[in-house]
């Protein structure tokens, strides 16, 4: 939500750039306001992240911001359509309730797509629509193909019982100027039939080359979700390889029926990728940057990818730069891991690996034998590690979360990676009691002299640390800003002294009482190193405490809030637990000063 000062301190920032751009193209300003120009509102609504409250706040200053401001505020709004009847508005990518209240963040318009093309705008059109049809029936009509295909940059499509060719003419004709499509199933059952033609798709038929004219050069991501239990999919990779020769990142999440499902999908792509380069010299055909190959739904005892597959991975060589997967694997899990890193070590940039909570850690380090001097981003969920030694030999680390599966649901990650931890969570496995920070040498030969310079994210759970250790992590990684770490008293004191820098501070497992935030000695307050001398401190959270792991979160006393929350001049949000005999004043005066505050 924009404060008033904020607000102006953007519109300051753009007009100033528009004014500049004027002068560079010798225009004159079109109206005495210069906040009226067109070349400032463009600036404008180019610099605000708004959302659909915020637009139309926005929108009541000036008519003529609406005109300027719908491409803008278009750009990042899906269309959610159920089947032919219901036409849903929602104005982001996280679908929310379809009960909702009308005129609020979600709208239901009912009947067909008449009434969508009257809901928009003159000539303006959204670009990204999340379909689902879950009864047998044609996608739609038609008619909502040819008016609002050619249209679409971004398309999730979630279906079964589909004509796979209806399907095909949909994501193969009909959407030129696709730039990211998903394509999700829930026993995904598709007749081989075709509506249209009547024809059977043979899927081991020879792939016929498509016409330039149709393929595709703008779509960049593609995602596959939750094969059915047949174990194939109707299309078969050569068309999407064809189609969409600029492939550069693929998600396959999906479910665990098959013991090495993922890896067979992967392997025939792979295969196909080869072969095109092979036949036809075109190198630059599926150059994936980003593969997330994470399962939609983990449990099941897994094999980890053959030999084929690796030795496919080599000769394919992918640059990526962006790796995610999980490694629940039953044999050779940690051998397999270290050949499949080794391959993309040149390039990868971020990684993220999930692991059960219930296996035994990797006896060797990660980066025992590998290059990963690249990498700036990891996430190890799970048990993985049995140390912090690995990261002496990360020197680009700029990210770093470690958390179990329990504590990784809270914390704001990918799609693949959430539903993983959710999914793992009710598979049994319970929270790690692995010390990862107690077992570091901090002094030992793996460590000594280690300094991450370039490390500003780092987020750990469940383990609480002491003040000794506290001290390490800030002398190993001084620039922190944001950070999650559990801790008692002692902890919170070396943190208030070494790590001034902070801007986001989360305490989880949270074992620091009153006079561990307000630094009380001797019954007075500030004698120690406390909350208040973290100055540029952004947003303040808490958790639950270490005897209570999935409880609530802790409740701070009236003092810690008076004299340590409300004393920090930048604080701008906050995620406590409130205590139930607060005063009304105080829960006016956190209202007011956090109006987004969260509580549990």
């Amino acid at each position: 939500m924009f404060t008033r000062a904020k607000s102006q301190r953007i519109a300051k920032m753009a007009a100033a750039r528009a004014l500049e751009e004027n002068r560079n193209q010798g225009f004159e300003c079109c109206n005495q306001n210069p906040m009226l120009n067109t070349v400032v509102l463009t600036n404008l609504f180019r610099l605000i992240p708004f959302n659909l409250k915020d637009f139309k706040n926005f929108r009541l200053v000036c008519k003529q911001w609406k005109e300027l401001c719908n491409p803008h505020f278009r750009h990042n709004v899906w269309i959610e359509l159920y089947g032919h009847k219901d036409l849903v508005f929602n104005d982001d990518n996280t679908y929310t309730s379809m009960l909702s209240q009308p005129g609020g963040i979600l709208q239901t318009i009912k009947d067909n797509s008449r009434i969508l093309h009257q809901f928009l705008d003159q000539d303006l059109t959204f670009q990204n629509y999340a379909v689902s049809i879950c009864v047998q029936d044609s996608l739609l009509g038609d008619m909502f193909w040819h008016q609002f295909a050619p249209t679409m940059t971004h398309l999730e499509l979630f279906c079964s019982h589909i004509y796979v060719n209806d399907v095909r003419r949909i994501i193969f004709e009909m959407t030129p100027n696709l730039k990211f499509l998903s394509l999700r199933s829930n026993l995904f059952i598709i007749p081989r039939g075709s509506s249209n033609q009547g024809s059977v798709w043979e899927w081991d038929d020879e792939f016929t080359l498509t016409p330039a004219s149709r393929i595709n050069k703008n779509l960049t991501v593609l995602k596959i979700e939750d094969f059915g239990h047949n174990g194939e999919f109707p299309i078969v990779w050569k068309e999407f390889v064809i189609y969409y020769p600029n492939l550069k990142a693929l998600n396959l999440q999906l479910c665990n029926w098959h013991a090495q499902l993922s890896f067979l999908s992967l392997k025939y792509l792979l295969h196909v990728v080869n072969n095109e380069r092979s036949h036809y010299g075109q190198h630059h055909i599926a150059e994936l940057e980003s593969l997330d190959i994470i399962r939609h739904e983990p449990g099941s005892p897994q094999l980890a990818p053959d030999w084929e597959v690796l030795d496919l991975m080599r000769v394919v060589a992918f640059p990526l730069t962006k790796l995610a997967m999980d490694v629940d694997w039953e044999e050779n899990a940690e051998m397999v891991f270290k050949e499949v890193l080794e391959i993309y070590s040149t390039t990868l940039q971020k990684l993220t690996v999930c692991r059960s909570d219930l296996s035994y850690p990797f006896q060797e380090e990660l980066t025992d034998g590998l290059d990963l001097k690249q990498l700036t981003e990891l996430t190890l969920v799970g048990t993985i590690c049995q140390n912090l030694h690995f990261l002496g030999e990360l020197p680009q680390l700029k990210k770093l979360v470690m958390m179990d599966t329990l504590a990784m649901q809270q914390v704001e990650c990918e799609r693949s990676v959430k539903n993983w931890c959710e999914m793992s969570s009710q598979q049994g496995s319970s929270a790690s009691t692995m010390r990862v920070i107690g077992n570091t040498n901090f002094s030992g030969r793996e460590m000594r002299g280690k300094v991450l310079y370039e490390l500003e994210t780092f987020m750990f759970g469940t383990e609480v640390c002491n003040g000794r250790r506290v001290k390490a992590l800030a002398k190993l990684m001084p620039n922190v800003k944001t950070l999650q770490l559990g801790m008692g008293n002692g902890g919170f004191q070396i943190l208030c002294r070494q790590w001034k820098c902070l801007e986001h501070l989360t305490i989880a497992p949270m074992d620091v009482n009153e006079q561990g935030l307000l630094g009380i000695k001797k019954k007075v307050r500030y004698c120690a190193p406390n909350l208040t001398d973290l100055r540029g401190l952004k947003t303040f959270s808490v958790g639950s405490t270490s005897s209570d792991p999935g409880g609530m979160r802790v409740n701070l006393s009236n003092d810690s809030i008076v004299y340590g929350v409300l004393a920090l001049q930048n604080l701008e949000d906050l995620v406590v637990g409130v205590v139930a005999e607060m005063c009304d004043e105080l829960k006016s005066a956190l209202t007011c000063r956090f109006p987004g505050m969260r509580s549990e």
